[in-house]
């Protein structure tokens, strides 16, 4: 039976992934104890779950911009980056769905300061949306609607369009809160070209609520 353990992916898997790791390890113990076809199956139980662990708590960061270049950049990875004035930029990298959606909402919401007057989120990570997060979003355009915070979904593709519609909530598309790019929102938001930036103020400190991952530029 050892011969056909594959030693040298535990090793790997030790080395880049602990919880693929431990996935692994469980798999093999069940087939020992409990035979190969519920050995299987506990190995892809665990796999579903740790799949759903890590979309609930997925990549995000809030963005600036760095004096002279065009692109947005997580502001706690980028000490040259600085938020534009009264904005948050806000990137999430999963598809939004009832497990992680108040995440989301947390994050956002949290964020905002007394002088805040647009809220931009980068969605260009964002695949799929279910009811929850479809009905969540309407929940947050009406209170930003409120407060006279402008809010806009960018950067995702026609798919979540879709989706949008089927799901009840194309009148925000109607209404002008969906733009295809981050920078068409900044646009309609009357936010000028260069933006104006909050130099002297990083938000560094303002998200330390928020746990990041790892994400690239």
């Amino acid at each position: 039976l050892m011969n056909v353990v594959e030693l040298h992916l535990a090793v790997r898997l030790f080395k880049v992934s602990r919880n693929e790791f431990y996935i692994f390890v469980a798999a093999c113990v069940s087939v020992l104890f409990l035979g190969t076809i519920y050995g299987v199956v506990i190995g892809l139980l665990l796999s579903f779950v740790a799949v759903v662990l890590r979309a609930t708590n997925p990549p995000r960061s809030f963005r600036g911009m760095i004096p002279g270049k065009e692109a947005y950049y997580d502001l706690k990875r980028n000490r040259n980056a600085y938020p534009i004035r009264h904005t948050i930029i806000y990137r999430f990298s999963e598809n939004l769905f009832f497990a992680n959606v108040k995440i989301f909402q947390s994050d956002i919401e949290n964020s905002i300061k007394e002088d805040t007057e647009v809220v931009i989120v980068d969605a260009a990570a964002i695949n799929s949306i279910d009811v929850t997060a479809a009905d969540r979003l309407e929940m947050m355009a009406e209170n930003f609607d409120k407060k006279g915070i402008r809010f806009y979904i960018t950067e995702h593709s026609e798919n979540v369009n879709e989706q949008m519609r089927s799901l009840g909530i194309g009148h925000l598309i109607e209404e002008g809160k969906v733009r295809r790019t981050i920078l068409a929102a900044l646009h309609d938001a009357g936010i000028p070209s260069p933006c104006p930036l909050e130099i002297s103020e990083k938000v560094h400190a303002v998200h330390e609520a928020m746990i990041p991952a790892e994400e690239e530029n």
